[in-house]
């Protein structure tokens, strides 16, 4: 079976260097990661996210679904799985989608 794979522009490969050297445009990668999450849930990903901008980074939290994210708002762990630049998000999404990995789900235990 042929691996989903989602698209790393060029665009997003040039705030992932700035972001290394804490040098983003935070606009930009708002619109970048935004574009990431739209991507894998037309591709079939069902996910929740959650996204803001923190300490002069923007972030992507990312969700099995909205209860799940509801729970940790609640009770609160060191299991997020959160993102602040375009590849780890990315890498991230297409595991899920290619079912490489799986959410963590704290409900359950």
């Amino acid at each position: 079976m042929k691996k989903i794979k989602l698209t790393y522009t060029e665009e997003m490969k040039v705030q992932d260097l700035l972001w290394k050297q804490e040098k983003e445009d935070l606009e930009i990668m708002e619109r970048l990661q935004k574009s990431i999450v739209m991507e894998a849930i037309n591709k079939g990903l069902s996910v929740y996210v959650y996204q803001y901008s923190h300490n002069n980074e923007y972030m992507t939290e990312v969700y099995a679904d909205e209860q799940h994210y509801l729970w940790e708002c609640e009770h609160g762990t060191s299991e997020i799985r959160n993102f602040g630049y375009c590849r780890s998000l990315l890498q991230y999404l297409e595991k899920l989608l290619n079912k490489e990995v799986e959410h963590d789900h704290y409900l359950d235990n």
